[in-house]
């Protein structure tokens, strides 16, 4: 697994990018996380249409802790194509973050990302796209890999039985597409190995593949092929009050 890391100094950040909507991958946001000071995280948003800078009527954040019920937005400060809000860093652990776009270019419902937030240190955190079947999120997310964006979704069954939906969106014109895929699964709160699985094609950029998540908790899911490699976050269990 290999999701963005960013630390500080700023000097050294990278960028993360998410897609807005999984019905459109034209409408794109980028989300960075530097930190300026130990325990003070500095989160930025840009949202961007077909390659172009665009802005939103209102931009929001919110975060909470893995199957927690209910979350507290805070409006983001724009910043000419920027939107910043202030974090603070208390200590270590996973929180659930939830971005809402309101009057995106060609959006007419607001939009939503979520992602998650995994702080190693007080100058040191992990960033990965999330989907998480809870508080009435999606099920799916759609995320840049390679040539292409990839939108995962999982149905999870009752006893861990589950299926895996990957449809590849080439960017250029005359797509080609990889024969199979690969997915791994490892547990992101606990130390539990790696299963390796493959995703092979059921129709021309759509591949499936069963898979078993052995207990609620957080998963990491990677998505690879060839030089293409992409990674998010499932949160599973019931929200907790």
């Amino acid at each position: 697994m290999s999701p963005t890391h960013v630390a500080a100094p700023a000097t050294s950040l990278k960028q993360h990018q998410l897609y807005a909507s999984i019905d459109s991958a034209a409408l794109r946001v980028a989300v960075t996380l530097p930190f300026p000071a130990p325990g003070h995280a500095g989160l930025g948003v840009r949202l961007w249409w077909r390659g172009s800078p665009v802005t939103a009527r209102e931009v929001a954040i919110g975060f909470s802790r893995p199957l927690q019920r209910g979350m507290r937005m805070q409006v983001m400060k724009r910043n000419g194509d920027a939107y910043r809000a202030d974090v603070a860093i208390r200590g270590t652990g996973i929180w659930e973050a939830l971005l809402r776009i309101r009057a995106a270019p060609h959006q007419p419902r607001p939009a939503t990302v979520a992602f998650l937030l995994r702080v190693w240190s007080a100058t040191s955190a992990d960033l990965y796209p999330l989907f998480a079947p809870v508080n009435g999120w999606r099920s799916s997310v759609s995320m840049p890999f390679g040539p292409y964006a990839a939108q995962v979704r999982v149905a999870v069954g009752a006893y861990g039985a589950s299926r895996f939906r990957i449809q590849l969106r080439a960017m250029g014109t005359h797509p080609t597409y990889p024969p199979r895929l690969r997915l791994e699964l490892t547990m992101l709160d606990m130390a539990m190995g790696r299963t390796d699985i493959a995703a092979r094609p059921a129709q021309r950029g759509v591949y499936t593949a069963p898979a078993f998540l052995s207990m609620a908790g957080i998963w990491g899911v990677a998505l690879q092929t060839g030089g293409a490699h992409a990674a998010a976050a499932l949160v599973i269990g019931l929200p907790q009050g």
